[in-house]
């Protein structure tokens, strides 16, 4: 009887000598694959604008946001660039130029750069230039292998500065955003609207040595406000901002602008207690993102318009690009949404900065140097603003039976006025820079006490100790009173 031979099936499975050739030329197919990826195309944008943020101090989870708008910019670029010039390498080189030639060109040329917007379409016409030029793969290979390279390298220096500020500076690491303890359930607690307006000093000030007539503190105590005058012996943001979101901590005077400028503490308002104590109440902290970087580091914040990439870390616009900011920021509501937790809305605008960008009327002034006129045009402008946004704030709070509260005031005036071309004398210049000003409305009747704790107020911490006595309930059935504001 024959013996059955079983079928010759072939043995499918791999030996280990047979596995290697399969593996080796899946990497050299993964490595070709990414060798060949076009990483300037759409990385270029965002690695310089990482390369910024990091010396400004930018929040990371900033970047990681706007890293697809900036993705999306590079792209659109990129695209020009090969329409125009005609290949893949020309494209690259053609975008290279657009982004970093407004940092490479003349100082004289630099200025026109940051003034006039028209000036990102002068790479576009040169990009049909690039077709005399003849450009190889390596070297549109050894760019768009820099930028990943770049993007890298730039992660890396993260680590050393945290472990420096952390571990060498022995920093504190921030305290956690508490979970609300207090919830209001009962309309009690009120609302509060906190609007900041950068650099623009006191209005008795500015009219006396600057010749500035602004009226807008006779309007508001028509309007049922209370005002007051705030000494400061800051001239900077970041050191008046920090004292009001510190009421209950130690003031500091001289040595503050030291601090901050050894240690590097520029995220300082992160270990502010305010926000934490509002929170704690109930609070929901939100706003606009400031486009002052530190005060993004303010805890507890929700901010929004993070696709507002037009802040001090825009590197190509400073002029026109403050303009920008402000344009898309001001076209959106404050409008509160009616809910059950009470709302702290922060509101900080530089329309009174240095660039003064403004005209008397909120157009673009388009100067090549700051001077009086552009500076008076600006607060001019601001003082139309400040009540404007008074006006939208009560229109918006129809139909909302949330008390609430309006917190206005100025870090600080304008400075840098000792120096050309306004030349106004040191002792004047530093007068001006550190006069400030509030205001305060409430929709209810303040107790006694309260209003003039506020008109007694001297720095910016007495400031932050009546946000927390403001924070607590409120009798539900207050209303606010007419106002000739509301209605127009």
């Amino acid at each position: 009887m024959q013996k059955e031979v079983p079928p010759n099936n072939p043995d499918t499975s791999i030996t280990p000598s047979q596995t290697s050739p399969l593996l080796m030329g899946f990497y050299e197919r993964l490595r070709a694959f990414a060798f060949r990826i076009p990483y300037a195309a759409f990385l270029l944008w965002p690695t310089i604008y990482f390369y910024y943020s990091i010396y400004a101090y930018q929040p990371y989870r900033v970047f990681l946001v706007r890293i697809i708008i900036y993705a999306l910019i590079n792209l659109i670029v990129y695209g020009l660039a090969y329409l125009l010039a005609g290949s893949r390498e020309r494209a690259t080189v053609g975008t290279v130029s657009f982004f970093l030639s407004p940092g490479i060109v003349p100082e004289r040329v630099q200025v026109f750069w940051k003034v006039h917007p028209e000036a990102l379409l002068i790479p576009i016409i040169i990009f049909p230039l690039l077709r005399l030029l003849r450009i190889g793969q390596r070297i549109d290979r050894v760019i768009h292998l820099a930028v990943p390279m770049l993007m890298i390298l730039l992660h890396f220096r993260l680590v050393p500065r945290w472990v420096k500020y952390y571990y060498y500076y022995r920093k504190p690491f921030p305290a956690e955003c508490p979970s609300p303890t207090i919830r209001d359930t009962s309309y009690t607690y009120p609302d509060i609207y906190c609007l900041v307006f950068d650099a623009f000093g006191h209005p008795d000030t500015l009219r006396r040595y600057l010749n500035i007539p602004l009226s807008y503190p006779n309007k508001l105590m028509q309007e049922g406000f209370a005002t007051t005058s705030i000494h400061t012996p800051f001239k900077g943001t970041l050191y008046s901002l920090y004292h009001f979101l510190s009421p209950n901590g130690s003031y500091w005077s001289s040595s503050f602008k030291a601090h901050v400028s050894q240690w590097g503490a520029y995220d300082i308002v992160a270990y502010t207690s305010l926000p934490l104590t509002l929170r704690e109440r109930g609070y929901y902290l939100t706003g606009p993102l400031p486009a002052y970087y530190a005060l993004q580091y303010m805890p507890c914040f929700s901010f929004h318009s993070y696709n507002n990439i037009f802040d001090m870390t825009f590197p190509y616009a400073p002029h026109w690009g403050v303009f920008a900011w402000h344009y898309i920021t001001l076209s959106q509501k404050t409008n509160l949404p009616i809910q059950t937790n009470p709302t702290f809305y922060y509101y900080h605008l530089l329309t009174s900065h240095y660039p003064y960008v403004f005209d008397t009327s909120g157009h673009y002034h388009r100067s090549l140097r700051d001077d009086m006129t552009t500076l008076r045009a600006s607060f001019i402008y601001t003082e139309k603003l400040l009540l404007r946004l008074i006006d939208d704030i009560r229109r918006g709070r129809q139909g909302n039976p949330r008390p609430y509260a309006i917190l206005l005031f100025s870090d600080h005036g304008p400075h840098g006025l000792a120096e050309a071309p306004y030349d106004l004398g040191r002792d004047t210049a530093q007068l001006i820079a550190c006069s400030a000003f509030a205001a305060l409305y409430t929709s209810w009747e303040l107790p006694d006490s309260i209003r003039q704790a506020f008109l007694r107020a001297a720095n910016y911490q007495d400031l932050g100790r009546i946000v927390l006595q403001i924070a607590n309930p409120v009798s539900k059935q207050v209303s606010a009173p007419s106002s000739p504001m509301e209605g127009q």
